[in-house]
């Protein structure tokens, strides 16, 4: 009977071991949900906005079991980073380490969006076609719930629909 102990003992510290592993610290890459289970259709259980910090408690196929504060759920592989992300705005303001252009919050999401005022001005200066400035504007006023973009990553198997090989 000694050894079956010494062997359960053995076996609870490599569990242990495994598990501390496992909790690690990732970031949001960007804003994300954390959902009860392993599908989009799943209850959010709590949003994640980029750069926030979760606690990794297990990884199953392309999820991770993540915990913030007292809550626990599931969050889609790709939506976390080991490293946590520079925000974007803070990016494009311009700080005094980078010597950047300086935007507004609003004016730097308005130039990743498209066409904001900065990048009119620019296409204007390359002389991008009416018709391209056109079909970039009419694309920013398109509007799509979420159940639409869960709907069509699903039909085209994007993201968490990917087909797994």
């Amino acid at each position: 009977m000694p050894g079956r102990k010494v062997l359960i003992c053995a076996g609870l510290v490599l569990a242990g071991a495994a598990s501390a592993v496992l909790a690690e610290t990732m970031y949001a890459r960007t804003s994300a949900q954390v959902r009860a289970e392993k599908s989009l259709s799943s209850g959010v259980v709590v949003g994640l906005e980029q750069g926030d910090a979760v606690e990794v408690l297990d990884k199953a196929d392309r999820h991770y079991r993540v915990r913030v504060g007292n809550k626990e759920g599931w969050v889609y592989y790709n939506k976390l980073s080991e490293e946590r992300p520079e925000d974007v705005a803070t990016l494009l303001s311009g700080s005094a380490r980078t010597g950047g252009v300086q935007l507004t919050e609003v004016e730097a999401g308005g130039a990743l969006r498209g066409l904001a005022p900065v990048a009119k001005l620019y296409a204007l200066d390359v002389e991008a076609p009416d018709w391209a400035v056109q079909a970039v504007d009419n694309m920013q006023r398109l509007q799509f719930s979420q159940k639409e973009l869960d709907d069509f990553a699903r039909e085209g198997h994007l993201g968490e629909y990917a087909e797994v090989k």
